[in-house]
């Protein structure tokens, strides 16, 4: 199945195409594939929302009386949390090798959510945690929900958000590697929310294929904002049956194959700035990274680049704008997520390296 980018330099019968080029932002509507697939683990539970597992998993497990949160985490998601149930901090974040363990003190009565950042920590640190240690272990597989450390997980549940890296409008996976009792989605599908997600999709297919104009962009941006604000502010749900056409096969292994190869395009081809460094140069075996992540000298060089490459039609996510009190660190001011996914291929990664390379940083101004 050819790129998006490379779809439109084929409508043009060229390889310079006239349709509109852009990297990242939310994914435009394509047909569920059927191509070989890595398939997830059994059995399965599938939510309309990564953040409803985890009342799932409370009432299937009611004696829990705390939640633990890295300092670094979605806040939208960890304030749904703790509107149900008692969260508590512990520091851990992308920049550390490991949790700092001596800020998370949890006992028998507690979930504790482990989280693989980007999709490139090694299972070990938490592994050997948990040895010495009784709770409910939750591990979030968001960044690569197919990754070595989550097909041989020893949790007591896991779950990934699969809208993140997959074309749907919405869906999460959960399931317990120990095999403990899954929770279960009540409520029914968000139709309105799931009918204005899937209206913004396919207007950008149409926006990407060069069916419709510039003008109608901010509208179909607005109506998936839209359909994303219905989900999060409504009730619990299952997943839309559309998504779940689209994810129950399994992650196609092209998808992580052709994510894992542009990240690493994008290593090999970015001329490495003292304003702008990568966090992670290496990944286990078997995992794929989200995405290639920059770690910025200050706030305002990240902000300065994400404005340069929006202009230039690079859509980069910050993972996550906080407040440095919840995070413990600025790390949230001065990160930036480069999009990498299956939509592109080597051209597509050497005109975002060159994009960079062409920002100036504002230190280097006058």
């Amino acid at each position: 199945m050819p790129t998006e980018n490379k779809v439109r330099m084929e409508l043009t019968g060229s390889g310079k195409s006239t349709l509109p080029w852009e990297v990242g932002g939310f994914f435009s509507a394509i047909e569920p594939s059927r191509e070989e697939r890595v398939a997830w683990p059994q059995p399965n539970v599938f939510f309309g929302l990564a953040r409803h597992v985890v009342p799932g998993i409370l009432r299937v497990n009611q004696s829990v009386r705390r939640l633990w949160i890295p300092s670094y985490f979605c806040p939208d998601v960890a304030g749904y949390w703790s509107s149900i149930i008692e969260t508590v901090r512990y520091r851990d974040d992308p920049s550390l090798p490991e949790p700092d363990w001596k800020s998370l003190q949890a006992d028998q009565h507690d979930l504790v959510m482990a989280v693989n950042f980007f999709g490139v920590r090694d299972k070990e640190p938490w592994e050997r945690w948990r040895s010495s240690h009784d709770c409910v272990l939750l591990e979030d597989h968001t960044h690569d929900p197919v990754s070595s450390w989550a097909l041989a997980s020893h949790a007591d549940y896991a779950f990934s958000s699969l809208r993140k890296s997959m074309p749907i409008t919405d869906g999460a996976i959960c399931w317990s590697p120990t095999g403990l009792r899954l929770p279960r989605p009540e409520g029914k599908t968000n139709e309105v929310a799931i009918e204005w997600k899937l209206a913004a999709m396919m207007a950008k297919a149409d926006f990407l294929a060069g069916k419709t104009s510039a003008e109608l962009k901010e509208h179909y941006r607005e109506l998936y904002a839209r359909g994303d604000r219905c989900l999060e502010e409504g009730p619990e749900s299952p997943i839309s049956d559309g998504a779940f056409r689209h994810a129950s096969p399994g992650v196609p292994t092209r998808w992580r194959w052709m994510r894992e190869r542009n990240v690493r395009t994008l290593f090999h081809s970015i001329k490495e700035k003292p304003e702008a460094k990568p966090l992670f140069r290496h990944w286990p075996t078997k995992s794929v990274p989200f995405a290639m992540v920059l770690v910025f000298s200050s706030g305002r060089e990240r902000d300065s680049c994400r404005a340069y490459l929006e202009a230039n039609h690079v859509f980069c996510p910050i993972h996550w704008p906080s407040s440095r009190a919840e995070a413990m660190t600025d790390l949230p001011e001065r990160i930036l997520s480069i999009p990498a996914d299956q939509r592109y291929d080597d051209a597509d990664m050497a005109r975002v390296a060159k994009i960079l390379e062409q920002w100036n940083p504002v230190g280097r101004h006058g």
